[in-house]
């Protein structure tokens, strides 16, 4: 594909063969920051519904359970993905290792989360967040909240997310919350040390139940080569901790956006997990409900407004069902969407989800196991709300996987209420779609640019005859430069700017092989049987396999319908 037929954003009609390899780099960098957020505020919502029912010890419990059993599954993955995995095997790695993982983890999404790094040598280094959404949020919840995020949770769970890379790494703080004085910057500050003397990492017990989960050795779907030139296909080369998914190539990116969903899963199952051993299966499934419900609700709305989905039509319905990352990978979700009618506000939207690995983890603890009954999921209900007037949900037919999306009336108000958990900062956050950086060849040479202050994200002016290498980061008390400012004062090379553009200490490497569990695209066909995600039209023609649709439809005329089999 050219790179001139990219999309930028998801501003046309709607294209029901449209996949994340038509959209730019630019385009995929915006998706994978609001995919990492995805998976950052699931727990905004998972997490209240244990709190309300088994108080503050019980959310402690669940939380550490959740990122100690799923993180370094996710953080293996990623490694191997981008080709920074220790050579030496597993558990093997540096601080470099450690930093480049954190540095696509959903735990610490782009912007929201301002991870600040400082690598001093392959067995220690420090980092420290000039800004960190989560602790906005919890700091007006009292320091009882702080303590749990900020002493509880993290103590156990950064060393489970470190062994990753491996097993003698420990995290340790500096200094961190509650604040004394209360604005107290940077946020928090943590050393990183790896030393043969420190007792090595144990896996958590649920760590196996989660990784023989299909989800966990899930293949990707690779495009094979970038549809733009530009940009990295892997992270093999030194740690840049400037680094944004700008960065990388369009394949990369491609991978990378899949890889997301990936982690957000995994910490689903953990979490169900968690409770289920806790405190029984029904609190696990209700509680995962709840959990896909609400961050579904939020991720569509947000990603709407991202990718330039207007209106509240059958078209901007379809494309945020398309996109949603609840339904990644396709490798293990095999959802389908189609949009039926002669215009977009009288439209049908169909939505399937054919036999696939979400079908087929054997238990209860994925979001998907409630369809396997036929239940209506209320994910459906809120994923489309953004788009719709008043939606709300009815049962349809037996044996439906999904549900149904009608006028007001009843049965809206728990989905409603599922979608608005967590609405704090991170709900409300913006993120910015930065610019590419530029790798002239006559910036190549073997050039070292001086130390600036952290929170610079352009080279000081004069700095193209300066060395080649890794910027390094000093604390310091320098105002920070807002992105928006930062992106605006940024030297252009391209366009004969006279600073340098932030750049790694290699040149670009050229497309590598697929990852291990890389596959070819999929097929765009449909599969030979396929399992309704919704059941309402105005239509009262029964659908092809047999079933009867439902009769409720919604204002504007978009609804979810079975797909034919």
């Amino acid at each position: 594909m050219l790179a001139a037929m990219l999309r930028d954003a998801y501003d046309g009609p709607f294209d029901p063969d449209c996949t994340l390899a038509d959209f730019s780099r630019a385009a995929l960098a915006t998706i994978g920051r609001e995919y990492l957020m995805h998976g950052h505020m699931q727990d905004r919502v998972g997490i209240p519904s244990v709190l309300s029912g088994h108080g503050l010890d019980g959310a402690r419990d669940v939380s550490i359970d959740e990122w100690m059993a799923a993180s370094p599954i996710y953080s293996g993955r990623t490694q191997r993905l981008l080709h920074f995995a220790p050579e030496e095997g597993p558990g093997t790695g540096t601080v470099e290792t450690i930093f480049k993982n954190l540095q696509f983890d959903v735990g610490a999404p782009h912007q929201f989360m301002d991870f600040r790094y400082a690598l001093h040598s392959p067995t220690s280094g420090e980092f420290w967040l000039d800004h960190c959404g989560a602790l906005m949020d919890a700091e007006p919840m009292g320091e009882v909240f702080v303590q749990l995020m900020c002493h509880d949770i993290e103590d156990p769970t950064f060393d489970a997310t470190a062994a990753a890379a491996n097993r003698h790494a420990q995290i340790r703080p500096i200094h961190r919350p509650p604040r004394v004085p209360a604005d107290r910057s940077p946020h928090c500050h943590w050393t990183v040390t790896i030393d043969p003397a420190n007792e090595a990492y144990g896996r958590h017990h649920l760590q196996d139940l989660v990784e023989h989960a299909r989800i966990a050795d899930v293949a990707l779907v690779d495009p094979g080569t970038s549809a733009e030139p530009g940009g990295w296909d892997d992270y093999a080369g030194p740690f840049d901790p400037d680094l944004q998914l700008e960065d990388f190539s369009q394949r990369a990116l491609v991978l990378l956006c899949q890889e997301a969903p990936v982690q957000s899963h995994l910490l689903a199952r953990a979490f169900m997990l968690s409770i289920h051993e806790r405190f029984g299966l029904d609190d696990a499934v209700a509680a995962g409900t709840t959990q896909c419900a609400g961050v579904a609700g939020l991720t569509a709305q947000r990603l709407a407004a991202a990718l330039g989905v207007d209106g509240t039509d059958a078209d901007a319905v379809a494309k945020v069902f398309q996109l949603h990352p609840l339904f990644l990978p396709r490798t293990y979700v095999d959802l389908r969407v189609e949009r039926t009618g002669d215009t977009a506000t009288d439209g049908t939207v169909r939505v399937a989800i054919g036999p696939c690995p979400a079908f087929e983890e054997g238990d209860d603890f994925s979001w998907f196991a409630p369809m396997r009954s036929g239940a209506v999921h209320p994910a459906v209900v809120t994923i489309a709300r953004p788009c719709m007037p008043r939606p709300r949900q009815r049962r349809g037919a037996a044996g439906r996987r999904g549900g149904g999306v009608g006028g007001g009336g009843p049965g809206g108000g728990a989905e409603r209420r599922r979608s608005r958990r967590g609405r704090g900062g991170g709900a409300r956050q913006d993120l910015d779609r930065r610019h590419p950086r530029v790798h002239p060849a006559a910036t190549r040479a073997r050039l070292t640019p001086p130390v600036r202050p952290r929170g610079s994200r352009s080279a000081p002016g004069g700095a193209t005859d300066a060395k080649l290498g890794s910027w390094r980061h000093l604390p310091t008390t320098a105002t920070r430069a807002s992105p928006t400012q930062r992106r605006r004062t940024g030297p252009d090379v391209s366009t004969g700017g006279t600073g340098a553009p932030r750049r790694r200490s290699s040149p670009p490497r050229s497309c590598r092989s697929p990852a291990p569990w890389s596959t070819p695209a999929a097929s765009s066909s449909p599969p030979s049987s396929s399992s309704c995600a919704g059941s309402c039209s105005s239509s009262t023609s029964p659908c092809t396999c047999g079933s009867t649709p439902g009769t409720c439809t919604a204002r504007g005329g978009a609804s979810i319908w079975p797909s034919s089999c």
